[in-house]
């Protein structure tokens, strides 16, 4: 009786912790035969919503889109988003309520990098494929089954900054300056500015810290000034660079060029800076919303359809469309019997993906998930508010 009752008791304790786990045994979280359901994490209302922001707009319309024209394999995404207001804090919390409570199949997001390596553990753990928003080398090096980037790191974009520098714009012995956050991506960006001077045989001139919260950027820019920096290279947020571009011509800095990495990138900066703009330049992956291209001129006719106008189509919109395709990509090749390991084996099979001009080829393998390494310099039009590209799609120079 008494191995009886033992027996009854470790029975029940794993039908209670069978059904409190992810997924039920013989069913795949957030999968049915008629749905599968996607997470987003991202700051919706934070300090980095002013552009993050768009990213659950193009999700949105993407996914929208998706499911009015029969869904991937038959099946309807239902998207939820969590906003973690770009916090660690709230990204885990998200993450948790997405794959307990609301049980998807797989992420995008989260915002941060700091954010990301926070869930690395829980993502490996409950096999979450996640398409995050960090493009920092370590994302994806070493190898993580279930994380994916979709454009070039941050060291890819610095690098490509140093090349543009040296090569195109042929500076001998360059005053180079970086201006980043106090955060994980603000020291991972800071780390590959380091790494490439010194491989370059350079030597920094500056380094200034310039925070989300920052109202304006009158210290950096007098530090700037001091140090005589010739290039900035500024690993910021679209905010942040406009700031920094209207103090330095403020102070009589304004012939200094600067350089944004990705997320300092965008037509905002030119729109809100204008004239301050003039030697404002950027590294992205991805094309503007403007550029004539087959796959472009696909995007803006669905989201116009969806009332969405060019003020929303910034890079971080055209960005997420991408992690959307991407994503409905790997779940259609998965085929009928989806899982998270058929989806991953699936988005491995993606070799030089057209996206018909938005960015570069889309490839990703078993040794490596940064989809993408391509990217251009873009300089502002102050009469256009606008980016232009300077250069034609490249990778950093070996």
């Amino acid at each position: 009786m008494k191995r009886i009752g033992v027996f009854l008791l470790s029975l029940s304790f794993l039908l209670v912790f069978s059904y409190l786990s992810p997924g039920h045994a013989g069913e795949v979280r957030g999968v049915t035969k008629d749905v599968v359901k996607i997470g987003g994490i991202i700051d919706l209302t934070g300090p980095v919503a002013g552009q993050t922001r768009f990213w659950a707009e193009s999700w949105r319309s993407y996914f929208k889109h998706r499911n009015e024209h029969g869904g991937i394999n038959g099946r309807k995404v239902k998207l939820i988003i969590e906003d973690d207001r770009y916090s660690i804090p709230l990204a885990v919390a998200g993450f948790k309520k997405l794959i307990y409570r609301d049980k998807v199949f797989a992420l995008l997001g989260p915002t941060s990098t700091g954010e990301t390596k926070a869930l690395f553990d829980k993502i490996k753990k409950n096999k979450m494929p996640s398409f995050t928003a960090s493009l920092a080398e370590d994302m994806t090096t070493p190898y993580r089954r279930y994380i994916f980037t979709l454009a070039a790191s941050y060291e890819d974009q610095i690098k490509v900054i140093f090349d543009y520098i040296l090569g195109d714009l042929k500076a001998k012995n360059p005053r180079i300056a970086v201006v980043s956050p106090d955060d994980e991506f603000g020291k991972t960006g800071l780390r590959a500015a380091r790494k490439w001077a010194e491989y370059l045989g350079l030597k920094l001139v500056d380094e200034e810290i310039l925070s989300h919260g920052a109202l304006d950027a009158t210290s950096q820019i007098l530090g700037l000034k001091r140090a005589k920096a010739e290039y900035v290279i500024a690993h910021e947020g679209a905010a942040k660079l406009a700031s920094l571009v209207r103090d330095a011509k403020k102070y009589r800095f304004s012939d200094t060029l600067f350089f944004a990495t990705y997320y300092g990138c965008d037509e905002q900066v030119v729109q809100i800076a204008g004239n301050a703009a003039k030697n404002y330049y950027g590294v992205h992956s991805f094309n503007s919303w403007y550029d004539d291209s087959p796959g472009m001129r696909r995007l803006l006719d669905v989201s116009k359809k969806y009332n969405l106008t060019s003020k929303s189509l910034i890079k971080m919109y055209i960005q997420g469309w991408v992690q959307a395709m991407m994503l409905a990509e790997g779940i259609g090749r998965g085929g009928d019997n989806l899982t998270p390991d058929s989806f991953v084996d699936a988005v491995e099979t993606i070799e030089n993906y057209d996206t018909g001009g938005i960015c570069g080829p889309i490839t990703y393998t078993a040794e490596s998930h940064k989809g993408v390494r391509f990217c251009r310099v873009y300089k502002g039009d102050i009469e256009k508010k606008r980016l232009k590209p300077v250069v034609d799609w490249r990778t950093p120079l070996e």
